[in-house]
């Protein structure tokens, strides 16, 4: 547009960039489900197998200890926000909707968190035997 009508469209920048905000924070949940956060596996290669299942233990505790804060904490900034009534500037939409992308984020991410937790704590009890069956 800016080039062959020599004018630009300012809504498209705005709507671009609460979209990625969107996309990221929704990324959070998605990579917990897939199991692709970042984290230092240094220790946990090192260690056997009962090892690598608390380290993964610790990492899941910790990522759900840090996502919830994160979740009640975006969610008071959410509701300060939504008190304000604040639009943004080119599109005319509440600023709290943007906002709201970190909470939905870490809420889902937690979600997933704890499903990762629940899934290697029953992996880690299940007999060697019932493992080799399911995967065979």
């Amino acid at each position: 547009m800016r080039y062959f009508f020599n004018h630009s469209l300012p809504w498209t920048e705005e709507i671009a960039r609460f979209l990625f905000i969107w996309q990221v924070w929704i990324g959070v949940a998605y990579a917990a489900r897939k199991g692709k956060h970042i984290r230092v596996d240094v220790l946990r290669d090192l260690a056997g197998v009962k090892g690598k299942y608390i380290f993964d233990l610790i990492f899941l505790i910790c990522s759900i200890a840090f996502f919830s804060y994160l979740a009640y904490q975006s969610y008071s900034v959410v509701l300060a926000i939504k008190n304000m009534n604040q639009l943004s500037p080119a599109n005319q939409i509440p600023m709290w909707i943007p906002y709201l992308a970190v909470f939905v984020g870490c809420v889902i991410g937690t979600l997933r968190f704890v499903q990762q937790l629940i899934l290697k704590t029953i992996e880690m009890f299940r007999p060697a035997a019932a493992a080799k069956e399911v995967t065979e």
